[in-house]
């Protein structure tokens, strides 16, 4: 076995004569060997995940930690974080200026494009800043400014002098809203409820002649799965298209499951080869799409809170990353949610009841 080469060591050690200035020399080499093995530091990153925040780490690299962190929020996750379901609220025009930390408090100086957009969307990145900056160590809260002026308001946020992970803390719980004036009975309503319940689009016993939420929302479950306009409105047109319609078919399988259909915007509810329910829901927006697939039902909260957005889920059954079944005041026909699968407030405790623990989900 050859010897190992030590020549640039003598080479360096044969012209020293004294024993101090050996010592040094020797203290010297060990010193920058160290710090070429040191490891990179590593940060944290916040991105969302459904409608949760989650980190991946990044290497610092030769930056100041709370810098390398920041920019590598703005940079957006990879491609392949994109494809383990995280996304950003930042927008990709956004531009982090500079970043200055003094008595545990980063400055952040963003472009004007940050400020742009709806007020979940600007808590959420708000979020993503507040997190990620404050889990460098020596940081404790965020300055905004905006092209070299301070921020004090955001979304309808009050930021005043500077903000912590303190302002989206879990909200006081508020009370329930006032229910709506009761509907006028109608013939052709308990027409289109009876037919709606013999297909699975309202429960048993929902017939009772009044157009109330429930109904509303079981009309546009079934033009949902019926791909004809949905407008939740009971019509004679629609009553003689009930009356030719069968229950809808689950896809093939005799597991207990729920079945979501993007393309539809309505949730199956399956025991064995039969619907029992189907459920008008609304699915995660472009950009933030609920992730297809088959998963199973891994956690549930009756109140679950969502940090980015700052606002109650209740009803929650997550069933991948932070995915979850949870009721809303606002299921359009559309996909707009951040990527949980919104269900109305009259269904929202049967899917919670029906989505036990294990139970498997089958987006599609």
């Amino acid at each position: 076995m050859p010897a190992p080469n030590n020549r640039p060591a003598r080479a360096v050690f044969g012209r020293i004569r004294s024993p101090l200035a050996f010592l040094a020399a020797l203290l010297a080499l060990a010193s920058t060997a160290a710090a070429a093995s040191a490891p990179d530091p590593r940060v944290s990153v916040y991105f969302t995940r459904g409608e949760q925040l989650a980190a991946v780490q990044r290497q610092a690299g030769e930056r100041a930690p709370v810098e390398a962190a920041l920019r590598a929020l703005f940079e957006g996750p990879t491609d392949a974080e994109r494809s383990r379901g995280f996304r950003t609220n930042i927008p990709a025009a956004a531009v982090l200026r500079s970043v200055v930390v003094r008595d545990r408090v980063a400055t952040v100086d963003v472009s004007r494009r940050f400020t742009l957009g709806g007020r979940p969307s600007l808590h959420a990145r708000l979020a993503q800043v507040v997190f990620t900056a404050t889990a460098v160590d020596g940081v404790e809260r965020v300055r905004l400014e905006v092209e070299g002026a301070v921020r004090r308001r955001l979304g309808g946020l009050e930021l005043g002098g500077a903000v912590g992970r303190d302002v989206f803390a879990p909200a006081p719980a508020g009370g329930a809203p006032a229910p709506p004036p009761p509907p006028a009975y109608s013939t052709l309503v308990l027409q289109v409820q009876e037919r709606l319940v013999a297909l699975r689009y309202l429960p048993a016993g929902g017939a009772d002649g009044l157009l109330g939420q429930q109904t509303r929302h079981a009309i546009l479950a079934f033009q949902g799965w019926e791909r004809v306009p949905r407008d939740g409105r009971a019509t004679r047109a629609l009553l003689g298209r009930l009356q030719r319609a069968a229950p809808p078919r689950p896809r093939a399988g005799s597991a207990r499951r729920i079945e979501v259909s993007i393309a539809r915007q309505v949730a199956l509810l399956v025991q064995g080869p039969a619907v029992v329910r189907a459920i008008h829901v609304s699915t995660g927006a472009r950009g933030f799409e609920t992730p297809r697939g088959t998963y199973r039902v891994y956690r549930k909260e009756l109140r679950s809170w969502s940090y980015p957005y700052r606002v109650w889920l209740p009803y929650a059954s997550y069933f991948v990353r932070g995915v979850a079944f949870h009721e809303s005041p606002d299921v359009p026909t559309y996909p707009a949610s951040h990527g949980c699968v919104r269900v109305p407030i009259v269904e929202a405790p049967f899917v919670y009841r029906f989505a036990t623990m294990g139970t498997r989900v089958v987006v599609w």
